[in-house]
């Protein structure tokens, strides 16, 4: 089953919302970031929604810059299977053809992604006396954070020292 739109820009799998683009898919309150390999696989899969997609193909598609081994694909469906709490055995999400490749058995959802647009995002209502919560998505937002106390640290270390250097020279 192919589709007229990217599926790069989102779609639903069940009441998961997945966005390769951000690398992460969520579902009510939990957001998991999936490895970028790990995406790329699921996208596959939903391009594929319904075929059975050989092992072949993921490894020219997904791994095409690398030499790798069915171990490495087998690790990423079972990735998959433990977020989506998928039981190989009784599959809902994904289907394991054997000795062939696999097969993505729940329907996707397009036309959710265009009336919802996004998750219902609600900002975490605090009282005065707690201390209100940052939660970033990103590992980059992380890292933009990270840089920028470092910088703050190094900056009130340098004031304090010049401070301290100025009292004891006169």
């Amino acid at each position: 089953m192919k589709f007229d739109i990217d599926l790069q820009e989102g779609f639903f799998l069940d009441e998961w919302f997945v966005e390769p683009q951000l690398g992460r898919i969520s579902k009510d309150d939990k957001i998991v970031q999936l490895e970028r390999k790990i995406m790329e696989v699921l996208v596959y899969l939903a391009e594929n929604q319904g075929k059975t997609v050989k092992k072949e193909q993921f490894f020219n598609l997904v791994w095409a810059d690398v030499n790798v081994t069915e171990h490495v694909l087998a690790r990423a469906i079972s990735e998959l299977r433990r977020v989506f709490k998928d039981n190989p055995q009784n599959p809902r999400f994904i289907q394991t053809v054997p000795k062939i490749g696999y097969r993505l058995i729940m329907p996707i959802s397009i036309e959710s992604f265009q009336t919802q647009a996004q998750p219902n995002w609600q900002i975490p209502q605090t009282s005065p006396l707690q201390q209100p919560t940052i939660a970033v998505g990103s590992n980059y937002l992380n890292f933009i954070l990270g840089v920028f106390l470092v910088i703050a640290s190094l900056l009130l270390l340098w004031v304090l020292f010049a401070l301290t250097a100025h009292r004891f020279s006169h």
